[in-house]
């Protein structure tokens, strides 16, 4: 399948969501994203790179007659760092990795994706931009169904973004 039709078919589903059922308990149709953002840390001193992870239901919206899958979806961040603890003879016991930014409900990725699968991306920290930095856009590209593209979110970072479609007992 290719981009163009992945894309409709994600929005074709997310309209049966907007409708709704014609039974007592509708069967809601949801489109989830899962996201990544990768930044590479090219430094000699590497640990790892930092990695924000996001996974969560999207809302379809209509802007300026055009539509939009769009959320504030949570997000978890894996960046870590070494402390290496030296003993009192001088010798090296080892390192501990610690993480620096522990799992928590207050990180979210803003994310919206139109049907030519442009996206706007920004890092929220309870709900606010971080840093005051506006959300950026990208034009991704399409290949076995992940949209994927380069994006500066407070650094450069290799963005991809997939979607599930799944269903909800409505009540």
């Amino acid at each position: 399948m290719d981009c163009k039709q992945m894309l409709q078919s994600t929005f074709d589903w997310a309209k049966k969501g907007a409708v709704g059922g014609a039974v007592e308990f509708p069967d809601i149709a949801t489109v989830y994203a899962t996201v990544t953002l990768h930044q590479s840390l090219d430094r000699p001193e590497k640990t790892s790179d930092v990695v924000w992870y996001a996974n969560g239901a999207l809302s379809l919206n209509t802007k300026d007659g055009q539509e939009v899958l769009a959320g504030n979806i949570q997000a978890w961040v894996n960046q870590t760092d070494t402390i290496f603890v030296p003993s009192q003879t001088g010798n090296d016991l080892g390192s501990y990795d610690y993480d620096l930014f522990p799992n928590s409900t207050t990180k979210e990725l803003l994310l919206k994706v139109n049907k030519t699968g442009m996206i706007t991306i920004a890092k929220l920290i309870k709900g606010k931009l971080i840093g005051g930095m506006p959300p950026t856009s990208f034009q991704a590209t399409c290949e076995n169904g992940l949209l994927t593209g380069t994006v500066n979110v407070l650094g450069d970072c290799v963005c991809t973004v997939s979607f599930s479609l799944g269903t909800r007992v409505g009540y």
